[in-house]
């Protein structure tokens, strides 16, 4: 059995003829046969396989009208340790989003897989949400006029 990549599910999804096109018209996207019926069409990226691998990028750009950053905009990655933002990737795909005017969903604020060791030891000995608060609000601040809808826990 071949290996699934995204990319490949893309370029098929792709292939699918799009109902409700006109006879002549290019078929349409699945980011505008989602937007027909109010929804949107997305997928997650990392900024890395967005550079290295064009067919994949222009299948993004083709295909999506949304992108979820798989990692880069995890805590541990934004913050791996206290007071020392890491903002570089997730500022890179943010960019690559706006300058492709593509949403962007938040995916997440906090995921227990990716709390900063330093930060869940801090909230382990003693509770202060207002470490989670300030975290929120520098990322909901640096990120939120591209990111329209946010998972937050």
């Amino acid at each position: 059995m071949p290996h699934v990549t995204r990319r490949l599910v893309l370029a098929a999804a792709a292939a699918i003829p799009a109902q409700g096109f006109a006879a002549g018209d290019k078929a349409l996207s699945l980011a505008s046969s989602a937007r027909a019926s109010r929804r949107f069409y997305g997928a997650a990226v990392q900024l890395a396989q967005l550079q290295a691998d064009a067919g994949y990028r222009n299948a993004v750009l083709d295909q999506c009208d949304s992108l979820t950053p798989e990692l880069a905009l995890k805590w541990a990655a934004l913050q791996p340790t206290p007071g020392a933002p890491a903002t570089g990737v997730m500022d890179q795909l943010a960019d690559f989003a706006r300058t492709n005017n593509k949403r962007v969903h938040g995916h997440t604020l906090v995921w227990h897989r990716s709390v900063p060791a330093w930060a869940h030891a801090a909230l382990t000995n003693k509770p202060d949400w207002g470490l989670i608060h300030g975290y929120f609000g520098t990322v909901v601040t640096r990120y939120g006029d591209v990111i329209d809808a946010w998972d937050v826990v």
